[in-house]
């Protein structure tokens, strides 16, 4: 009886090892990414603030790895910040271009309707995270 209840023991310590799963099952489908958002809002966790978006605030990104920030319209892509993009798990790498340097931002949502991307700030020693939340246009 005892041999038993150890194997139980065994068996049970074995499996709650193998079910833990891989943080490479969180990628994100970089094919939701692609279309045109509209910024609804942005959070400054220096401030703890929300701030809702009332002027028209687009962003194209295009699958082919192109992108645009800042759009006062879905068409006027070749007048605001181009940009170069992909992913690396759940982090949306861009570089605007002209710039050598990336910018990494987290993507904290992602669904067919849905965007919401975190960036942790840090200065002088006090660090803290902003947010862009976005809706889907087209």
């Amino acid at each position: 009886m005892k041999k038993l209840f150890a194997l139980l023991c065994c068996t049970a310590m074995l499996g709650a090892f193998t079910g833990c799963s891989d943080d490479k099952d969180d990628d994100v489908d970089a094919a939701l990414l692609v279309g045109v958002w509209r910024c609804t809002a942005e959070y400054d966790g220096e401030d703890d603030t929300y701030y809702p978006i009332t002027e028209p605030d687009y962003m194209r990104i295009n699958a082919d790895g192109t992108g645009a920030k800042g759009l006062s319209s879905p068409t006027e892509i070749s007048k605001y910040d181009n940009f170069t993009w992909h992913c690396e798990g759940r982090t949306f790498v861009f570089s605007y271009t002209g710039e050598k340097h990336t910018n990494e931002w987290n993507i904290e949502t992602l669904t067919q309707d849905e965007l919401a991307f975190s960036v942790d700030c840090e200065d002088e020693g006090y660090s803290w995270v902003e947010k862009e939340f976005y809706e889907r246009v087209q």
